[in-house]
């Protein structure tokens, strides 16, 4: 069967003649389930999992080198024998009939791979922090390391509900597309780059406040705010010294009194805001590139106004993190941080999406999939604050 359907269109199940380790075998890949299937006249068959088995892969001319972690004794019967079996690393090369078509596998196993894990900021962080390439093997390597650093764990409360966040926060643009893009999840990790385009052709503000305790050096950002008006009464009741309403279990979030610090102010309309844990939200993203693991801070990105051409740009510089540089971003760390979101400018039935690592948890009227509203931890509308507990997690690294 050939690698492209007579629409040039590329199928979801790939079938073709190859030789798999220099031997002639039959070969197929569903890309909807990940199963990589292929059997010799000698009778050698294989099925590889994508989800569970593959840790990479890596294509040079018409060879796909599948980077694998197999069951010791796998092959014959598609599968392991009973038992518990112990685990081993092997590389497949995979021999297609022709560079296009090597481009054509290539291309479905990344979408596959990427979709696992289409974000990934926490590994990339890691690993470019210690100078390594981001890959999966050097991930899986840094584990077996055994090397340990402190991270940031950041409280995300509405009144008695909490979230626990260790990458990110968004609203607004971010949150869109990565929200958004969900009914695209088919395209790979190429759906993001498609759904930004759309958004910035189409582009959207929305209505609403922050409020922060500023670190030092960052003073200058926002207008003051009466401490009276930094404690009203629709902030949490823990968070400005009272004791919460119901008897909670486990830990709750960091001790400490907002009261006394000095809370600073911006208001809307905004294009997005966004609040990082560390340097990097992607393999390609780097929104926060002064973000530290473990300094007790939040690195928030806000861009209130800006063209469409410029916010191209910007997002083309994330890549680097040389956006911060731009007159439309304000760029600031933050000890503490409150989210009262609104409603799309324009189209005041319409909210927004809040998404804190890769999760929806409050979301507006009208917004993508609204139905399941009532699922959602948090409200969209009332306040969210963020706290940071600085050190509270031990992760894993490559140093």
């Amino acid at each position: 069967m050939a690698c492209k359907g007579e629409d040039g269109i590329q199928p979801l199940m790939l079938r073709e003649r190859i030789r798999v380790d220099g031997v002639a075998a039959d070969a197929s890949f569903n890309a909807s389930t990940g199963e990589l299937r292929w059997g010799s006249s000698a009778g050698v068959n294989w099925c590889l999992m994508m989800e569970s088995e593959v840790l990479g892969f890596k294509t040079k001319g018409v060879k796909i080198i599948v980077k694998a972690f197999v069951f010791a004794s796998k092959g014959a019967s598609f599968g392991a024998s009973g038992g518990k079996l112990a685990r081993t690393r092997k590389d497949f090369v995979l021999e297609m009939p022709s560079e296009q078509c090597a481009m054509i596998w290539s291309d479905k196993f990344g979408d596959l791979i990427n979709l696992f894990g289409t974000g990934n900021g926490m590994a990339k962080s890691l690993l470019d922090s210690a100078g390594d390439s981001y890959s999966v093997s050097n991930a899986v390597f840094a584990i077996i390391r055994g090397h340990r650093r402190s991270l940031d764990v950041t409280t995300v409360q509405q009144g008695e509900a909490r979230f626990f966040s260790v990458l990110m926060l968004t609203w607004g643009f971010v949150a869109d597309v990565d929200i958004e893009s969900e009914k695209y999840r088919w395209m790979g990790s190429a759906r993001f780059d498609f759904y930004c385009f759309l958004r910035v052709v189409n582009m959207r503000k929305y209505h609403g406040n922050v409020q922060f305790v500023p670190a030092a050096g960052y003073e200058v950002y926002g207008e003051p705010l009466d401490r009276n008006e930094s404690c009203k009464d629709e902030v949490p009741e823990q968070t400005c010294g009272v004791a919460a309403r119901v008897q909670q279990c486990g830990y709750t979030g960091p001790k400490i009194s907002l009261e006394d610090l000095e809370w600073k102010s911006v208001n809307g309309p905004f294009i997005l805001v966004w609040l990082n844990n560390v340097p990097w939200s992607g393999e390609d993203v780097m929104p926060a590139p002064e973000a530290k693991f473990s300094d007790g801070f939040l690195d928030v990105v806000i861009v209130k106004d800006c063209p469409k051409t410029a916010f191209l740009s910007l997002m083309l510089k994330m890549n680097d993190g040389s956006h911060v540089k731009s007159r439309y971003v304000m760029y600031l760390k933050v000890k503490a941080f409150r989210l009262r979101p609104g409603q799309r400018v324009g189209n005041p039935d319409k909210g927004g999406i809040i998404d804190s690592d890769g999760e929806v948890i409050a979301r507006g009227e009208g917004t993508y999939e609204c139905s399941l509203q009532e699922t959602d931890l948090m409200t969209y509308g009332p306040p969210i604050q963020m706290t940071v507990d600085k050190g509270l997690a031990t992760i894993f690294s490559p140093k």
